[in-house]
């Protein structure tokens, strides 16, 4: 049997073992100085025969935040990547078929980097999530704070469309991650930025698949990163 699988996620150098093949696609959005990137695959396989077709729900699965990619030789981000596809993930080629590369996840930050507008943190934020049977508009937000003090937020991301289709996986990357305090840009508008202090940070992920001007889904997921 197979079951929709869609991946969220933003960066690390490791290899998670997946049934999958299909044809990726990418699209930019963002209403803030990060940068979402979005690439689509198809059937993944689950190990187990007596698993169903799943027919409705989004289940959240990891949330992190991860080492930043370097570029390649075309200026392309090394990784995220699904393996073993030479045509649009060359970068991942020389792996076999059926893995994703991503960016090691890492829970303590540099603050003095997070804070300068230069460097920025230097990692990427990312999730996954299974959408079985949802069809619609894509809408992405990330938010952290300390407390009750906002340092990044995005604001509604439009992705485009899911499709719905049996087995297809949804890629998301965002790497623009810095928490630059008031007016910085690092919130969107109407949302107020606070200066980030040393100590821990909760990331908080949010994907909606809005089926009619009525009908939507939402999951969220978070995680708690510390800058020191």
């Amino acid at each position: 049997m197979t079951k929709t699988r869609m991946i969220v996620f933003a960066a690390l150098a490791v290899v998670l073992t997946l049934g999958v093949c299909g044809q990726a696609q990418a699209q930019d959005a963002s209403p803030v100085t990060s940068h979402f990137h979005v690439a689509t695959l198809g059937t993944v396989r689950v190990p187990h025969a007596n698993v169903p077709d799943a027919t409705t729900a989004l289940n959240q699965g990891i949330t992190a935040m991860g080492v930043g990619a370097p570029l390649d030789t075309g200026g392309n981000d090394t990784w995220p990547c699904f393996t073993g596809d030479p045509t649009d993930f060359p970068d991942c080629s020389s792996i076999a078929a059926g893995g994703i590369v991503l960016g090691i996840p890492v829970q303590n930050w540099s603050l003095a980097d997070c804070t300068n507008a230069t460097t920025g943190c230097g990692g990427q934020i990312y999730w996954t999530f299974e959408d079985d049977s949802a069809k619609g508009a894509l809408i992405v937000s990330i938010t952290v704070k300390q407390g009750t003090t906002t340092i990044f937020a995005t604001g509604s991301a439009k992705l485009g469309t899911v499709v719905g289709s049996p087995g297809a996986i949804e890629v998301i990357s965002d790497d623009g991650i810095a928490f630059l305090g008031p007016g910085s840009g690092s919130c969107a508008t109407g949302i107020t930025c606070g200066t980030a202090v040393a100590g821990p940070a909760t990331i908080v992920v949010t994907t909606t698949i809005q089926q009619s001007k009525t009908v939507k889904t939402s999951i969220q997921g978070s995680a708690v990163i510390n800058l020191e």
